[in-house]
């Protein structure tokens, strides 16, 4: 994965996982997200990579059929990708953890 505004993943020390509801599958919420100037990439046959100057995601559908996110974000960005995320109708769950792997903030909208 590419740097956020050319910093590493470590520099930045926030992980976000999450998942998309309402049926939003990953090639939808790339998409949706390219639309809005993100960079996106097909990562596998059914997974995608989404990009912004603050945010790096990977757009995954697990066998059961929920749609995942995860990657990093900038902390003062997070609330932001929840309301781009939320935009899409759905619902979503959000947790943003630091580096050491504590649970530092969480977002959630919609049926899930």
């Amino acid at each position: 994965m590419e740097p956020i505004d050319g910093r590493d993943v470590e520099e930045t020390g926030l992980t976000v996982c999450g998942a998309l509801h309402g049926g939003i599958d990953p090639f939808d919420a790339a998409a949706r997200l390219e639309a809005r100037g993100w960079r996106t990439f097909a990562a596998s046959w059914h997974s995608y990579e989404a990009v912004t100057g603050w945010c790096r995601i990977e757009i995954d559908r697990t066998a059961g059929g929920t749609t995942l996110v995860n990657g990093v974000v900038e902390r003062e960005r997070f609330d932001e990708l929840a309301r781009v995320l939320g935009s899409f109708g759905g619902g979503f769950v959000l947790e943003l953890y630091d580096g050491g792997g504590t649970l530092v903030g969480g977002r959630g909208e919609g049926p899930g």
